[in-house]
């Protein structure tokens, strides 16, 4: 038997998603993402998820929190559509008497997001105003000064160099 619930916001587009045991949970993304895993627990918080029979006995306190979002990083994050076997088999083994349902937390990161993000972090980051380089006012930058920054830059490695700089003279 299979029993999926979708939960969507779209203002922190995490999505939830549950499946009971001995099922498959399908995690997808938009095509140009990915999925990151939030948070995932394989076992049972709730009495009333993947409870056909309604039965009052069932232990919900039954957590694999930490080692199911371990598992699931390993296996969905950087994917754009991941299959997932609720099963003790793949994941952790917890509560054996009690029936058991996945539920994961996710979000659809976008692959130009992080292009952008990673090329901002190379950026390099002067202190100062910069904008003096260029200015029609009669500033000057010490020489000194600029080495140093030039220096600084080269020495975080916020920038690709693919030789040894020329020595300022």
């Amino acid at each position: 038997f299979f029993f999926l619930v979708i939960v969507s916001s779209k203002a922190s587009s995490t999505h939830t998603k549950l499946g009971c045991e001995n099922s498959t949970l399908s995690l997808t993304c938009p095509p140009g993402s990915y999925v990151s895993i939030i948070r995932a627990n394989y076992g049972r918080f709730s009495i009333s998820v993947c409870n056909n029979y309604a039965r009052p006995d069932i232990d919900t306190h039954c957590s694999s929190q930490q080692d199911s979002t371990a598992q699931l990083r390993k296996m969905c994050n950087k994917l754009d559509i991941c299959h997932v076997p609720v099963h003790s088999d793949v994941l952790p083994s917890v509560c054996p008497d009690t029936p058991k349902y996945l539920e994961a937390q996710y979000q659809c990161v976008s692959h130009i997001k992080v292009a952008e993000e990673v090329r901002q972090r190379r950026l390099p980051h002067l202190g100062g105003n910069i904008s003096d380089l260029w200015s029609d006012r009669n500033v000057m930058l010490n020489d000194d000064l600029v080495k140093d920054a030039l220096e600084t830059v080269i020495d975080s490695q916020q920038i690709p160099i693919t030789e040894e700089p020329a020595m300022f003279l």
